[in-house]
């Protein structure tokens, strides 16, 4: 466990991750963003090549904002609508050549999954029960696992 919260530190193709809570976005720019949507029956999971099933997310297009890349990658990935977007937390991805990046995690709700839009790198869209995601998901590790945990505690707090 990191030492500053409850989250594993993981290691993917050779980066250290971490990942911290946070209400607001840090100054830094972001590579990324990653999308935990939520659906009535689970969370909702994209087939993306070379990695298989896991949640939306993607690189910003000039411009936009950490939010505006969520609820597009969204659409893009699972034809959903992401309603009430809101930012839970940071991944801080480190490589061994001491580069940084972060990627900002949102939590946001998806009522259908819909047509996957021309041009997708999507093969497909799912919901998928909490249960089921470890025998599922592309890269299950602790710190995955805690993220869904988080997640859904996170959108159950703000949804009560």
């Amino acid at each position: 466990m990191s030492a500053t919260n409850d989250f594993p530190e993981a290691r993917w193709w050779g980066s250290l991750v971490t990942f911290s809570p946070v209400s607001e976005l840090p100054p830094e720019s972001f590579a990324a963003v990653v999308v935990f949507a939520i659906h009535p029956k689970g969370f909702a999971l994209a087939d993306i090549p070379n990695r298989g099933w896991c949640v939306p997310s993607g690189r910003p297009e000039p411009g936009e904002t950490p939010v505006e890349t969520a609820v597009r990658e969204t659409a893009e990935e699972v034809g959903g609508v992401l309603q009430d977007p809101r930012l839970i937390g940071v991944y801080t991805i480190r490589d061994d050549v001491g580069s940084t990046r972060f990627v900002p995690a949102f939590v946001g709700r998806v009522d259908a999954l819909g047509p996957l839009p021309p041009g997708t790198e999507s093969r497909g869209a799912r919901i998928v029960r909490h249960e089921e995601l470890p025998g599922i998901y592309w890269l299950w590790d602790d710190l995955m696992a805690r993220m869904f945990d988080f997640a859904l505690e996170q959108w159950n707090r703000a949804s009560q």
